[in-house]
């Protein structure tokens, strides 16, 4: 297992100083911030990846120029994007 980023370390010095400092800590709460972390951060990735694919074909989509094969290249873009 690598690194972790920093974003995930500063959470999860959050979460622990709130185990440590809370006795009525509200877990599920925690765990909700953490998986919206999470999920925040996965989307931005698979975001960025598909637009920096998509870049390529931009400019001549929004001159109004047929793309042969567009559909395809967006369906490969996203699958390699998310991972798949």
């Amino acid at each position: 297992m690598g690194k972790l980023p920093f974003r995930d370390i500063v959470v999860l010095n959050i979460c622990q100083e709130q185990v440590l400092t809370n006795k009525d800590l509200d877990l599920p709460t925690q765990q909700e911030m953490l998986a919206q972390f999470r999920c925040d951060e996965l989307a931005k990735a698979v975001t960025e990846g598909f637009e920096g694919s998509a870049k390529a074909v931009r400019r001549p989509v929004h001159s109004g120029t047929v793309v042969d094969g567009l559909g395809a290249l967006m369906r490969d873009w996203l699958s390699t994007a998310m991972g798949t």
